[in-house]
């Protein structure tokens, strides 16, 4: 199965050479990456057109923001099986391998995905041990996502491959959305496609960089996610067996931000937030 790259790219000159090389140093290679630069004002464009590999292909569009990136790599993609690697993030030499071997395993997801180490200023550290996923050397289908995610999402984009036309038919990343768009697309996928994983850490997930999305677009406000949640289950999106669980969680995710929005001093969101929260069984405390 041949594996396209898509690498969405925003002022990051001091990070895309070293993240496009973890990409042709996979064991097993890709086929294509593709560089979509969304409009970057440095040199990032620049250094992707100095770094000589045939599989290289730099696509430059006006600034539309991430979603719209990621979709516009979907679209150009010749491969159904892509994987995202943010600018900033790198890959160990056996991620491509984890996700060839899911692919090879369980032909049929949407989602692919593989555990990371996180990179801060203090070093590099696993993320946090989900203790509802087995540890290595198991691989398998995540049971029921939005149970699991209570615990800890136990992967994030630049550790994830999806099905290209699975994705394109839930109508892509949600343009517009400058945080959180990530969570809506694996919500969105999770609810009709079964999610594939590998607990071996194949990515280096670098929170110490500069020009990251959730620093630039500071969140004081309701979710987006959560918003797109709650649309699910006022609309009757969710398949019953569900239900419970993705109800649990959006009461979960509107308490965290409640608490970050009393860290801001924005205590009437905080307080609306907990107010949606109310009726939850798991989470009263």
């Amino acid at each position: 199965m041949k594996i396209s790259v898509v690498i969405p790219l925003y002022n990051k000159e001091n990070y895309i050479q070293r993240t496009i090389e973890s990409a042709l140093k996979q064991e097993t290679p890709a086929d294509e990456i593709l560089v979509i630069d969304d409009g970057s004002t440095d040199h990032s464009a620049d250094i992707v057109k100095s770094i000589k590999d045939p599989r290289i292909r730099l696509i430059q569009q006006p600034n539309a923001g991430e979603c719209a990136s990621r979709n516009k790599g979907l679209t150009e993609a010749r491969n159904e099986l892509v994987a995202l690697l943010d600018a900033d993030d790198e890959w160990k030499p056996g991620f491509l391998t984890q996700i060839q071997r899911l692919h090879q395993n369980f032909p049929d997801c949407g989602i692919y995905a593989t555990a990371f180490d996180v990179c801060t200023t203090d070093g590099i550290k696993p993320s946090k041990k989900n203790p509802m996923i087995p540890p290595e050397p198991w691989i398998g289908i995540l049971p029921n996502i939005f149970e699991i995610i209570q615990h800890k999402t136990p992967f994030f984009p630049s550790s994830v491959a999806l099905t290209k036309n699975y994705c394109l038919n839930q109508g892509g990343f949600p343009v517009g959305v400058k945080r959180g768009g990530d969570l809506i697309m694996w919500i969105r996928m999770a609810l009709n496609y079964p999610i594939a994983y590998s607990p071996s850490r194949q990515v280096l997930y670098h929170t110490e960089a500069d020009n990251r999305a959730c620093n630039v677009f500071p969140s004081i406000g309701e979710p987006a996610h959560t918003i797109e949640i709650a649309d699910l289950l006022k609309n009757n999106k969710v398949p019953i067996d569900l239900v419970d669980d993705l109800r649990e969680y959006y009461f979960l995710e509107n308490i965290r931000k409640a608490k970050e929005l009393i860290g801001y001093g924005e205590i009437k969101t905080a307080k609306t937030l907990l107010d949606k929260a109310k009726f939850t069984r798991k989470y009263k405390k």
